[in-house]
């Protein structure tokens, strides 16, 4: 009788203990799964509102550092310069009058016309002033165009460090949030303490606030380099 009361209290214990084992191993499956499913869940996506990178704008036929591109993008830009434009203007205009200037509005005084095209045979008289102004408007438009290629190279190569300061802020929030997921799991089932997951939250809001400044600085780069291709 008594080995028999013995041996249901032991089944007794023994069901109790897996019980209590399979209840635990389910739960630590439990928040395991949730750690992973956070994880993914608060990872910065590229096509969601906070974590939005600039895609390459419809009016920028490209907007990096390679040779072809910033021909390109210079190209545009000095198209679409308008000081380039007053400038050929100009050198358009200066050019038909050296063809105007053989005659004025000296009427029809032959010896006022004979004058004025023997000055201008001579190098001298108003079609000299024409080519003057010519040298100096074209020289203007060279050092225009210079100055404005130059512009786009800086403007291409700080749009492309403010992309890798989005990029690498991106991936320091990934790696932050992928060991607070598990960390969390951790301080769920007793581990660790409060102090330290405070810490391990407030850089959590640091890293995204890093994260969004380098986007904000990225999209300003970009729209500058928009104002220089087609303003």
């Amino acid at each position: 009788m008594k080995r028999f009361l013995c041996w249901c209290i032991w089944l007794l214990v023994v069901g109790s203990r897996q019980t209590v084992d399979g209840r635990t191993s389910e739960t630590r499956l439990r928040l395991l799964s949730g750690a992973q499913q956070a994880v993914a869940a608060r990872q910065p996506n590229p096509s969601g509102k906070n974590y939005r990178l600039p895609s390459t704008d419809s009016r920028l036929r490209c907007q990096d550092s390679s040779p072809t591109c910033l021909t390109i993008l210079s190209n545009l830009a000095i198209q679409n310069s308008r000081e380039l434009v007053v400038l050929e203007q100009s050198i358009q205009l200066q050019k038909k009058k050296l063809w105007t200037n053989w005659l004025s509005a000296d009427g029809l005084n032959p010896l006022a016309i004979g004058l004025r095209i023997a000055r201008n045979v001579a190098g001298g008289g108003d079609r000299a002033a024409a080519k003057l102004e010519i040298a100096r408007l074209e020289l203007r438009r060279s050092e225009a165009e210079t100055n404005l290629r130059h512009s786009i190279l800086q403007a291409v190569l700080l749009y492309e460090a403010a992309e890798q300061n989005v990029h690498g802020a991106t991936a320091k929030l990934t790696t932050h949030r992928n060991r607070l997921a598990f960390l969390t799991v951790a301080y769920r089932l007793g581990e660790g303490s409060t102090e330290t997951m405070l810490q391990l939250w407030q850089t959590e809001t640091e890293l995204e606030q890093a994260v969004e400044n380098a986007q904000l600085e990225s999209r300003q780069r970009l729209l500058q380099l928009q104002l220089l291709v087609a303003p």
